[in-house]
């Protein structure tokens, strides 16, 4: 819940912010070619959009993991990566909290290559179903 109270403002500006940057003069093409709307929605304004959410979602994804692991170390949960890293703090056991430090940046840089790998092949599949369809 956390890492979705710190997410989706920022996905919501950003897509916001794409949906406001589409060009009139494709919308125009739209309506001159008498597009419906889900033709003009998949065509123009979803791909307008796609760069601005992409960019929000790896920010984000960042963001939701540091929120998560802050939740954890304030609630201090007993059997949790922020529970570990609050005991062997308050325990000064550095090595440790080091390690599990070090964990949450590997697994963090993981799940983001992993995101964003997923992310290009969605973005290439709509393109291909796009072009066959168009």
């Amino acid at each position: 819940l956390m890492a979705a109270l710190m997410v989706i403002p920022i996905a919501w500006g950003n897509v916001l912010k794409g949906a406001q940057q589409v060009d009139e003069k494709l919308l125009e093409m739209a309506r001159v070619f008498r597009f419906s709307r889900w033709k003009t929605l998949r065509l123009i304004r979803v791909p307008s959009v796609m760069p601005y959410f992409l960019s929000a979602s790896t920010t984000g994804l960042g963001l939701a993991w540091k929120a998560g692991i802050a939740a954890e170390v304030l609630c201090s949960l007993r059997y949790s990566i922020g529970g570990e890293i609050y005991a062997s703090k308050l325990y000064l056991e550095t090595p440790r909290l080091f390690a599990w430090t070090t964990l949450v940046v590997l697994l963090s840089v993981l799940f983001e290559r992993a995101f964003a790998l997923l992310m290009r092949r969605l973005t290439v599949r709509y393109h291909m179903q796009k072009e066959g369809t168009a």
